[in-house]
């Protein structure tokens, strides 16, 4: 972990030197006689900000992989398991392939913004989808339909 923190920072301090050694250059051939200082300092801080971002973000999505890939493992070893979709009891409901993924979502606690990021498709479907899951399953509330499905043994 060390040893790439370590390694990013170097690339980042070479990116942002060979950066200030062209504009340093430039600065003899053509910026001097055209521009002022405000411009160069405006030029080296936007410099700084797009690399900075862009090395800030790429550290933030692998601390937050990593964070999740951790929470997972936990929670297996805690005896948590995802909700899986039991084929043979399905056979006996009316449920599409693409409501049974939904309710799977929704066993798993996904909002139904999450859902629908996750299964390519607009909010208002995933509702759209929701709401034949409750007229199929004869309730009303996301809890009472995954309450339900363990009853007819859809998840498990």
């Amino acid at each position: 972990m060390k040893s790439r923190t370590f390694i990013s920072s170097l690339i980042f301090g070479l990116i942002l030197a060979i950066l200030l050694i062209g504009i340093k250059s430039l600065e003899y051939t053509y910026f001097s006689y055209k521009i002022g200082l405000d411009v160069y300092i405006g030029i080296i801080a936007l410099a700084f900000l797009i690399i900075g971002v862009y090395f800030g973000a790429t550290y933030s999505r692998r601390k937050e992989a990593k964070f999740l890939i951790k929470l997972r493992e936990e929670s297996k070893r805690a005896g948590f398991t995802e909700p899986t979709i039991n084929f043979d009891a399905v056979n006996g409901s009316d449920l599409s392939k693409r409501e049974l993924e939904v309710l799977r979502e929704i066993a798993m606690g996904y909002t139904n913004k999450e859902i629908g990021e996750k299964l390519f498709v607009s909010e208002n479907t995933i509702k759209t989808h929701l709401n034949n899951i409750y007229m199929k399953l004869e309730v009303n509330r996301r809890t009472q339909a995954i309450s339900r499905a363990r009853e007819l043994n859809i998840i498990t």
